[in-house]
């Protein structure tokens, strides 16, 4: 890494440099160069075969293969980790999928069992990166616990032990699908719980801090794609916290709403929660609940969708509608997303 933050890639495009001048030389059969140094997104594409066919003479995916192959070693024990990789990503360009067979292939040679994920290069460099974020993340958040346990008189390392059993929730999948922002009677004022205790005990949480605001600009910025779409008229399909509950306490969508009305006068909702009863109050916030589907689509300019319930495709029974997609699911046809 550079002073500046940025990666130094000094060293990889030596090597590549000179793998292209060698291949100049071997031309009886068709080479792989496989990458496994950490990159930014986009470094295969637009530098690694850049300087391959510029030293080489000949074009990527002709003359020669291309292929992202990131490590997840650690330095304490990196041969075991080698031979025994969580799995096997190999990021590589459809015309040479057979490039990440090979490369499977040589990690059942030590007796891997791992499975085989392939994906273009672009994703499979960035899972390198987001990864070792998210192992400093736990680290950073483990310590901030251990702290504001230390000054609650509460055993941190035991409660942790308690902790990472929960596998359901704790440490699993739960939660870590890219969607909206997070919202409800419990996780926002809970986790608030803990910054105040952090305050009481004159211990700042600055991970926790930043999670709060981190929260609400996913909310500014889904309200940013709303307004880009030009819609005065906006129908809703679900607003309580999360599917399947019709709790509007600290709705993350009502505060999306609230938002947007502040920064859109004119705006008008219209909302449909199967979950909401038709008379719920909704505070401050200038909703018309429709009790049914149909009122709101075939109403509304921008059709907002933050619920997968129920499984819809709202495009196809009105053709050409705008739609933001707050879900992540990628279900829709004709839509805008912000993740």
């Amino acid at each position: 890494m550079r002073a500046t933050g940025t990666l130094d890639y000094t060293a990889l495009n030596a090597a590549v440099t000179a793998i292209g001048l060698a291949l100049v030389e071997v031309t009886d059969r068709r080479h792989a160069i496989v990458v496994r140094s950490t990159v930014e997104p986009g470094t295969i594409r637009g530098q690694v075969v850049s300087l391959l066919e510029k030293y080489s003479g000949n074009k990527a995916g002709v003359g020669f293969a291309v292929a992202m192959y990131p490590e997840f070693l650690r330095e304490g024990s990196a041969a075991r980790d080698y031979m025994a990789p969580p799995y096997v990503v190999v990021g590589v360009d459809e015309h040479d999928a057979e490039v990440a067979q090979a490369i499977h292939s040589l990690a059942r040679c030590f007796g891997s069992t791992a499975a085989l994920f392939v994906m273009p290069p672009e994703q499979a460099e960035m899972l390198k990166l987001v990864c070792n974020a998210w192992h400093a993340l736990k680290v950073a958040f483990a310590n901030e616990v251990g702290v504001l346990c230390r000054g609650a008189g509460v055993d941190s390392r035991q409660l942790m032990d308690v902790f990472v059993r929960d596998t359901h929730l704790n440490i699993g999948p739960a939660y870590l699908r890219p969607g909206f922002a997070y919202g409800g009677s419990c996780l926002g004022k809970d986790l608030r719980a803990l910054m105040t205790l952090g305050d009481k005990l004159e211990e700042p949480t600055y991970l926790l801090d930043a999670v709060v605001r981190s929260n609400w600009k996913h909310i500014e910025r889904a309200a940013e794609v709303v307004a880009y779409a030009r819609g005065r008229r906006l129908g809703f399909i679900g607003f309580g916290h999360e599917p399947g509950s019709g709790d509007l306490r600290s709705s993350q969508m009502l505060a999306l709403l609230k938002f947007i009305q502040a920064q859109n006068p004119g705006v008008v909702v219209r909302a449909y929660d199967r979950h909401v009863p038709l008379d719920r109050d909704t505070g401050d916030v200038q909703i018309e609940i429709a009790g049914e589907i149909r009122d709101v689509l075939n109403w509304c300019d921008v059709l907002v969708v933050a619920t997968t319930e129920p499984a819809i495709d709202y495009a196809a029974l009105r053709p050409g509608i705008t739609i933001v997609d707050l879900t992540g699911a990628g279900a829709q046809t004709t839509r805008l997303t912000i993740v």
